[in-house]
């Protein structure tokens, strides 16, 4: 026995197996599109960003996460080109001129020797998060479109609070460079897993060459192996904003105007006379502008909305008017895209002049300024009084403390620009002497109007930027009827 055991342990060791590189797990390069400017510089922008809930597409099957086949073998589709390029081109407004460059299925692995990591799809408030590549079926279908960006008319590096830049291309709002988009989706089950930009708008370099330059897969089209997600994104439900602004809500009011408070040639005072001129502020007045918005220059829309003013009265010394709220959709983007900036929002349609929301905005007017509530004008009247560097420019009307293109209650910002008189060309006419009015709120935000004496807000513009990744939405007039205040 003990003669055994010797023989046993002087038997030499197994050798280790030898790795075979075919299992190798694929290693990601470094990540697409400088990783996102490097996560939007850590998330500067927003550091509490709530994780990525959403559920992406169903794991790869560990045999094709494990053991990649060569470029040039033959893989399975279920989703068609066209079915993909239709979508990527319903994100952007057909009033920009949107074309298809290129597409073709592609495998992940040309993807990751191109040094493509991880994938983004900015039309989700998940946008900081990428999606891993082994997190996708192989391949994947990618598409490239381009479109006329958007002008949002406002730029704090280049304009300040004053001044215009040349290049600014006017009522339309239409930038001088087109914006290329590359949509990617899942060639098995169609979802979407991401939506970036690749040339154009904020973006110092074109990654259009790296995507063109593709190898393409040896795709086998086969309708009968597609694949459906597991999971989808919930949207809760919630009311359509009328800008990008906050969401309005009503501040307490008279619901009906005492018949000794409303406002009449005769009882209003004096040094608002230049204002309720200037904004063609009375009973029955009303503006419809058409407006475009964007999201991450990726997703666009359009609605049409009117404002009608209903009532004016004197509340404690300042002038109160209620208007009233109507939008209209003419081009529904995806309600997702718009999470960014405002609640989760809930779809109504795919058919054109859907409703988008309605309500009733309140307007607080003293001789210098306007806000949505009476305790926001209270709010900018203390932080002009106690910081000289903010002193209103003397333009003989009050000015606005809100961004979005009616006041909202909680919408109060103190800086505020106006610029010299110039002349506006738009659909609905020609305004002469209008004044570019501009305000400034947060790190990343501002908004302009141009109101034009006796006729009101002609043109308006917003935007709001995360890092590098910005969103707007501009408006035009397109009709209005300005009406006249009672004698009495």
């Amino acid at each position: 026995m003990v003669m055994v055991a010797a023989l046993a342990a002087c038997q030499p060791t197994p050798a280790s197996p030898t790795p075979d590189s075919r299992l190798a797990q694929v290693t990601a390069a470094p990540g697409h599109i400088s990783t996102l400017i490097a996560r939007l510089t850590e998330r500067s922008a927003s550091p509490t960003s709530p994780p990525r809930t959403d559920t992406p597409s169903p794991t790869a099957s560990p045999s094709v996460t494990a053991i990649p086949l060569p470029l040039d073998a033959p893989v399975v589709v279920a989703v068609p080109l066209e079915e993909a390029e239709r979508e990527v081109l319903s994100w952007l407004d057909p009033a920009r001129e949107p074309r298809l460059e290129w597409s073709a299925y592609v495998r992940r692995e040309a993807l990751v020797r191109a040094g493509v990591a991880d994938l983004y799809d900015l039309r989700t408030p998940f946008a900081l998060d990428g999606l891993p590549l082994d997190g996708t079926h192989d391949p994947l279908l990618l598409v490239l479109a381009s479109t006329q960006g958007m002008d949002p008319y406002f730029d704090l590096g280049a304009d300040g609070a004053y001044g215009r830049h040349p290049r600014y291309s006017g009522p339309a709002a239409l930038a001088p460079e087109r914006l290329t988009v590359l949509g990617a989706f899942d060639a098995l089950n169609g979802e979407v897993v991401a939506s970036v930009v690749v040339q154009g708008g904020l973006r110092l370099f074109d990654d259009t060459p790296i995507y063109r330059l593709l190898p393409t897969a040896v795709a086998h089209f086969d309708p009968s192996s597609r694949r459906w997600p597991t999971a989808t994104r919930v949207v809760t439900p919630g009311p359509w904003p009328t800008s990008l602004g906050p969401t309005m809500t009503p501040t307490a009011s008279p619901t009906a105007v005492p018949s000794s408070a409303a406002i009449t040639r005769e009882t209003l005072p004096t040094a608002l006379h230049p204002t309720f001129k200037a904004y063609g502020f009375a009973p029955g007045s009303s503006w419809t502008w058409k407006v475009n918005g964007q999201s991450h220059d990726v997703v666009w829309w359009s609605y049409v909305m009117t404002e009608t003013i209903e009532a004016a009265w004197m509340e404690d010394g300042l002038a109160v008017l209620r208007s009233h709220i109507e939008a209209r959709m003419t081009m529904d983007g995806d309600p997702l895209a718009l999470s960014a900036l405002s609640p989760a929002l809930p779809s109504y349609g795919s058919d054109t002049e859907e409703p988008y929301g309605l309500g009733d905005a309140y307007y607080f007017i003293s001789p210098v300024l306007i806000a949505g509530s009476r305790k926001g004008l209270e709010r900018v009247s203390g932080w002009q009084r106690y910081r000289s560097n903010r002193a209103l420019p003397q333009v003989g009307f009050a000015l606005p403390t809100y961004h979005s293109l009616s006041p909202d209650a909680s919408d109060v910002s103190p800086l505020v620009g106006a610029g010299d008189p110039t002349t506006v060309q738009l659909p609905a006419g020609t305004f002469d002497d209008c004044r570019n009015l501009q305000v400034v709120g947060g790190a990343g935000s501002g908004s302009e109007r141009w109101l034009c004496p006796g006729v009101g807000v002609v043109q308006y513009g917003f935007s709001v930027c995360y890092g590098v990744l910005c969103s707007a939405e501009v408006a035009t007039l397109i009709r209005y009827h300005i009406a006249d205040l009672p004698e009495r």
